[in-house]
């Protein structure tokens, strides 16, 4: 009876702790543009030979709090003999200025980008807009992922994975394209996206 009381507290605790410090933002399924956040478009571009098994990216506001933007509950495959998937991700934020300071591959060859990205990526939330800000693909064989414009063609699954957003006006604020290397990946031609 005591290990029973002890295993409750223990997972008593860790749920307690692990939500009151948890700084994940993960989809929305609907936005109240009233509610004084605004709404984030991201897409999360996981190319891998074998598989994927997801990943996110971390931004930091002005005050320096930080936020785990996590990568989408509606992955789709790039085509069918392909493991590489695209997820899609409706994220709330408060308004302000974010800057991307790591995004981070889980599992298999899983680990951190570095920490010094090849050109600064920020953007800005505004009250009640919904914001694309891009696409994030990471090529695990060569351990580097790019930030890019890919709204025309990622606007159709948006509409598609949230109906909330066919009323919505979506305003592109794709951040400045480059590329991003985790430690010891490849370093890529700035023209090749």
């Amino acid at each position: 009876m005591n290990i029973i009381k002890f295993l409750s507290l223990v997972i008593f605790t860790t749920l307690v702790t692990g939500c009151a410090s948890d700084n994940r933002v993960l989809s929305v399924s609907s936005f109240d543009s009233n509610n004084g956040k605004g709404l984030v478009l991201i897409s999360f571009d996981d190319r891998n030979l074998f598989g994927t098994s997801g990943m996110s990216m971390t931004v930091e506001d002005e005050k320096g709090d930080r936020r785990r933007l996590v990568n989408g509950r509606h992955p789709e495959k790039i085509n069918e003999t392909s493991p590489s998937e695209i997820s899609f991700s409706a994220l709330e934020l408060k308004p302000g200025r974010y800057k991307v300071i790591e995004w981070v591959l889980y599992r298999t060859e899983g680990g951190s980008s570095g920490p010094h990205p090849t050109k600064q990526f920020a953007f800005d939330v505004k009250s009640g807009e919904v914001a694309y800000i891009g696409d994030l693909k990471v090529i695990r064989v060569v351990g580097n992922g790019i930030i890019s414009d890919q709204l025309a063609r990622d606007k159709p699954k948006f509409m598609k994975y949230f109906p909330f957003l066919k009323e919505a006006t979506i305003v592109n604020k794709a951040i400045n394209s480059g590329w991003w290397p985790m430690p010891g990946g490849k370093k890529m031609d700035e023209s090749v996206k």
